[in-house]
Formats: C-alpha cells, sequence, structure tokens
C-alpha cells in the first residue's frame, strides 16, 4: 500500500519549474486580483481612502503580473507587498468586527442595523482574511522563488522517507 502512494505521489508530484507552493500562490493572487477589480469598478472617480487604496493596490496588481510574465523573481516581493497594502486595512476592520460583535452584538441597541447584513459582511471580509493569510503564509513558509529543483527533490526525498518507515 506504501509503494502504491509513494508511486502516486511521485507521479502526480508538481513539474520541477511548478511546485505546489508556486501553483496555489499565483492561483490566489490572480483570483483576489479579480475581486478587487471588481469592487474598484464602483469606485472609480471617487477620493476617498479606501478608493485609492483599491485602484492603487490595481496597479501594483497589474505590474506584478507583468513582472510574473517575464519570470523575474521581483514579482514575488510586489505580491507580497500588495497582499499586505490590502490585509493590513483588512486586519482593522476584522478586529472592529470582532470587537462590535463581543461588545454589542450583530444588533445595535438602537435597532437601526440588520444582523444579517453584519454576518454577509462578516463572512465576505473573513473569506479575504483567509484567503490573504493564505495567501502570505504559502509566500513566507515555502519561498516559492527559490531554486525549484531543489525544493522538489527535498520533498519527494522527505515523502519517500515517510513511505518507507
Amino acid at each position: 500500500m506504501r509503494r502504491v502512494l509513494l508511486t502516486l505521489f511521485i507521479a502526480l508530484s508538481p513539474a520541477p519549474r511548478r511546485t505546489l507552493a508556486t501553483v496555489i500562490f499565483w492561483s490566489g493572487f490572480y483570483a483576489l486580483g479579480a475581486l478587487v477589480m471588481l469592487l474598484t469598478l464602483r469606485s472609480f472617480g471617487e477620493v476617498s481612502p479606501v478608493a485609492i487604496l483599491l485602484q492603487s493596490s490595481i496597479a501594483i496588481w497589474g505590474l506584478t503580473v507583468v513582472l510574473r510574465l517575464l519570470r523575474l523573481t521581483a514579482a514575488y516581493l510586489i505580491a507580497g507587498t500588495w497582499i499586505l497594502i490590502l490585509g493590513l486595512p483588512l486586519t482593522f476592520q476584522v478586529i472592529r468586527r470582532i470587537h462590535h460583535w463581543i461588545t454589542i452584538g450583530m444588533d445595535s441597541a438602537d435597532g437601526s442595523g440588520s444582523p444579517m447584513a453584519f454576518l454577509f459582511g462578516f463572512i465576505i471580509e473573513w473569506i479575504v482574511y483567509v484567503s490573504l493569510c493564505f495567501m502570505l503564509g504559502v509566500l513566507v513558509v515555502f519561498r516559492p522563488w527559490r531554486n525549484v529543483e531543489s525544493t522538489t527533490k527535498k520533498i519527494t526525498q522527505s515523502a519517500v522517507t515517510f513511505f518507507q518507515q
């Protein structure tokens, strides 16, 4: 059974040029970029901090895509910066929502808020926030810009030793 699992792992392991961490990171990066673009469409022409943040993040996202197409490792650095630019304000918003939920609840005392709208906004923010944290974690832990062949070789060797035990 272990030999079958080992054979499947080696057969399904990514090609030397594309590790699983790289595929996960860039797929999430493109998906979140598309989401930010959809959110930015509504804010064109506005001069608010959120609109400026969204519009500048689209410019950074576009620069990162161009650098990625040119296969430059600086794309990872700029992508990490993009994640931080989006993640820091979202972190404060998530903390504010949790604090509001703990102290006041989903509905305010005067009854002006909607618990369903609060919950819906909270869930959407958490989906984006967890995605950003996961992408940043992949970027920090797996460091996909390193030598990909050695990383794939290390993963394969660790799998071989795990399945041989």
